[in-house]
């Protein structure tokens, strides 16, 4: 029988941000790595997952936790936003000032799981889709290549099952 060898991407253990192998402190936020020899935390001690993913030039941060799930956007998709917003209050475009006022209320939001209709995991896009009860404005949290398996395994633990769909 062929041996499997498990390769693991290198996490910053407190943004979520993915390092190479190298690194002694986070790129992003200046952790400190976890020791190489340290097993990596099982999804029951995994309290939160932080990420960090663009999706069409607009970067933002992904979480889930034990609460629930959320986005925020990058000070940088911030500034888009706003900027799109007042350019169409002074040339005259409701439809681009109420779009980029529309985008701006929608920039940091967070579902708690006790208000969630239904979690739907899409391991083709990498993606996975909270729903609240009320329908209204879902979460779209947009995972990486290397952290998908990570965020499916954690909510998989901590969501109840009736909830997901696969």
């Amino acid at each position: 029988m062929p041996q499997v060898h498990i390769i693991r991407m290198p996490f910053c253990t407190s943004c979520g941000q993915q390092l190479a192998d190298t690194d002694r402190f986070c790129t992003s936020c200046g952790a400190p790595m976890e020791p190489a020899d340290k097993p990596a935390p099982s999804p029951a001690d995994t309290k939160e997952i932080r990420w960090t993913n663009s999706v069409l030039g607009m970067t933002s941060d992904f979480f889930v936790n034990l609460e629930g799930a959320g986005q925020e956007a990058s000070k940088k998709t911030s500034t888009v936003n706003t900027g799109i917003a007042v350019a169409g209050g002074l040339l005259g475009s409701l439809s681009a000032a109420g779009g980029g006022m529309i985008v701006k209320s929608r920039e940091n939001d967070f579902i708690r799981w006790n208000e969630t209709r239904s979690v739907a995991l899409n391991r083709k896009k990498k993606t996975v889709t909270v729903t609240r009860k009320s329908l209204i404005f879902p979460i779209r949290l947009y995972c990486t290549e290397e952290n998908y398996e990570q965020v499916a395994a954690f909510i998989r633990q901590h969501v109840n099952p009736v909830l997901i769909k696969e």
